[in-house]
């Protein structure tokens, strides 16, 4: 076998720096990460222990996340649930209501309800002496509405005031 004295100069500097980065706490582990990359049937025992770790702990966390984003669901389903019950203890449809929200970006069972019972409330009725607007012909005006549109609306527009005075007067 071979001493060390029978190494080339290359060879022994090649050693010497493979001794220097062992030597360092800081390169030594990235050292012998790339030696078991290049021959992976080489043991490290600390490092074999510390990927098992790694692995484990991936494992772990990954449970974690998904339990917990189980538990987000089940907390969503529950909520859900419950605002529907509520919600049909109001005779309202739960699909009604999710629609209403969807269509205008809520997140709030309470302003949806809100929003669809505004919807379904009725107009207040027209009354009965409200006539509606037309446009006047020959000798109601038709002929000043041409030649002189706006002295008109003018004429047109007080003749609406007054007759909204009159009827808050008659109110009052």
């Amino acid at each position: 076998m071979a001493g060390l004295e029978d190494l080339t100069p290359e060879q022994r500097a090649q050693l010497n720096l493979v001794q220097l980065l062992l030597s360092d706490p800081e390169t030594s582990k990235q050292t012998r990460r790339l030696a078991k990359k290049l021959k992976p049937e080489l043991q490290f025992s600390d490092l074999d222990m510390e990927d098992r770790i790694n692995k484990e702990r991936e494992k772990s966390s990954s449970e974690i996340r998904e339990l917990q984003e189980q538990i987000r669901k089940d907390k969503f389903e529950a909520a859900r649930n419950a605002a529907h019950a509520k919600l049909r203890e109001r005779n309202l449809d739960p699909a009604a209501v999710e629609k209403v929200m969807t269509e205008n970006g809520i997140a709030n069972y309470d302003l949806a309800v809100e929003i669809l019972e505004a919807r379904a409330q009725a107009a207040a009725p027209t009354p009965d002496d409200l006539t509606p607007l037309t446009l006047p012909t020959g000798s109601e005006g038709g002929s000043d509405l041409w030649k002189d549109p706006k002295g008109f609306a003018t004429r047109t527009a007080y003749a609406v005031l007054n007759g909204f005075r009159k009827n808050r007067a008659a109110h009052t």
